[in-house]
């Protein structure tokens, strides 16, 4: 999934919001009782409202994407629900040792031991690391050697939008412009503007 996709739900509902503010604006423009400054008091408070419901899917569509990360990475990197106290040491030593890794050679060849050892967390370990660094062939490495669902998850992580992108695509992707009538306004005044209209 690139950054710029959207659950269905949520593309539908920021198009919802972005319509119902176009036919406000429009029934705005049609009412003759108001004047200009009226008129721009009521798109300015039609805006701030429909950018405050996009700023709050915005959070959401967020909160749900970190949650979602987090799942798949203490499923794909984490110890399972029946792990001792053992295993716990034994993955953080792990990723302790795989994190001290300087570059992909290296890992590669601790990668090459981890599976030649049958050790699962020292191989999970590397993997992460080759994920934060953009190794792709390591991560493509593991994927070989792990199962079916691991594999699985390893895609549904890669398919999750991340980085500094995103929060540009999201910034674009959540937008919602002011009608030609508060051209020349910025966020700040057209929030003066709205609580202006309300009062």
């Amino acid at each position: 999934m690139s950054p710029t996709h959207l659950h269905p739900a949520d593309k539908a509902e920021i198009d919802a919001i972005r319509r119902n503010l176009n036919s406000t604006v429009e029934s705005i423009r049609r009412d003759r009782a108001l004047s200009d400054s009226g008129r721009r008091e009521k798109m300015a408070i039609a805006t701030k409202a429909a950018r405050d419901k996009a700023d709050t899917l915005k959070r959401k569509v967020s909160k749900e994407r970190t949650s979602r990360k987090t799942e798949l990475e203490r499923r794909l990197f984490g110890v399972g629900s029946n792990s001792s106290p053992t295993d716990l040491l034994v993955l953080r030593d792990s990723r302790d040792r795989a994190a001290a890794l300087g570059t992909e050679e290296q890992a590669t060849f601790a990668m090459r031991q981890a599976h030649s050892a049958g050790d699962e967390y020292m191989a999970k370990a590397i993997a992460q690391v080759a994920i934060l660094k953009g190794w792709t062939n390591l991560v493509d490495d593991f994927r070989q050697h792990a199962t079916a669902e691991t594999a699985a998850a390893l895609d549904q992580l890669a398919q999750l939008p991340s980085g500094r992108n995103t929060d540009v695509a999201d910034s674009l992707m959540f937008t919602i412009r002011a009608p030609q009538e508060l051209a020349g306004y910025n966020d700040w005044a057209i929030d003066e503007l709205a609580a202006t209209g309300a009062t």
